[in-house]
């Protein structure tokens, strides 16, 4: 008699991630900021920009990790608060080829697929990320000062000694003036 075959679960994802390794990435962070400068010749001045770039790293990423930590890590390298990254303006390629493709590293998404690429390479994989400057953020503070409506004619100095306008009379004109 032959023995049943034991049934395996194909949609049991707890089972795939346990199969999957996680896997270390290398990567390296490329902070631009473009500049405008202005040449002047002889007849006219000419404006053009530049991009100035600033590289980071490398650090060492683990595929297992959430976007979150990658957000962590790259505010340490910046060095700046998560709130402070331009994250949707954030991009990824490949170290090879050389002219690969940027892609959006804006939301857990483009981080989802650059960990699914990477997981798919052979052998050590190193990524590029370029990013914006970190931007200053700023916490507002809200003063309310009192409102103070000043009539026609109505002086400061006469609301500070206790004087009133009078609707009736004439504007201009103190009570007691007449």
């Amino acid at each position: 008699m032959k023995k049943p075959k034991a049934k395996t679960n194909v949609f049991n994802e707890e089972e795939d991630d346990e199969l999957e390794p996680s896997k270390q990435i290398t990567i390296h962070l490329f902070i631009e900021s473009t500049m405008s400068t202005t040449n002047k010749s002889q007849s006219k001045a000419v404006a053009s920009s530049a991009t100035k770039t600033l590289q980071r790293g490398p650090i060492f990423h683990d595929t297992a990790d959430s976007f979150d930590v990658l957000q962590t890590t790259i505010a340490k390298l910046a060095p700046c608060a998560v709130k402070n990254l331009v994250i949707s303006k954030m991009w990824w390629k490949f170290e090879m080829p050389l002219g690969g493709l940027h892609k959006l590293l804006a939301n857990d998404i483009g981080y989802n697929a650059m960990v699914s690429a990477a997981k798919a390479k052979k052998g050590d994989v190193a990524v590029f990320v370029y990013m914006p400057p970190p931007v200053k953020v700023e916490e507002v503070w809200l003063i309310l000062n009192p409102i103070i409506i000043i009539s026609e004619g109505q002086h400061l100095s006469d609301m500070a000694n206790g004087r009133s306008w009078s609707s009736s009379r004439s504007i201009g004109c103190r009570r007691g003036d007449s």
